[in-house]
């Protein structure tokens, strides 16, 4: 059984589709490089501005869709702590 539509006849993208993955692509690319573990001193601080921005932005809410975000960039610099500067 296939489940997949058949484009043998073409696909359509809808321009507000395209436009809306046109602005995902370009909010991942500037995203991306704070999603990876910091190399550097500069790495760590740019994530750290970041957390500062999301923290005055969302505050505690648990609920809020960036809620994850701050929680994987806290886990980042944590672990560069622990890893990198030493401290516990």
């Amino acid at each position: 059984m296939n489940v997949l539509p058949d484009y043998s006849e073409g696909y359509k993208v809808y321009p507000e589709v395209q436009e809306l993955l046109l602005m995902l692509a370009q909010c991942w690319d500037a995203l991306k490089p704070y999603l990876l573990p910091p190399v550097s001193e500069a790495d760590y601080d740019r994530q750290a501005l970041l957390l500062v921005e999301l923290y005055i932005l969302i505050g505690k809410q648990q609920a809020h869709p960036m809620a994850s975000l701050v929680a994987h960039l806290e886990r980042l610099q944590r672990e560069y702590d622990q890893q990198v500067r030493l401290l516990p």
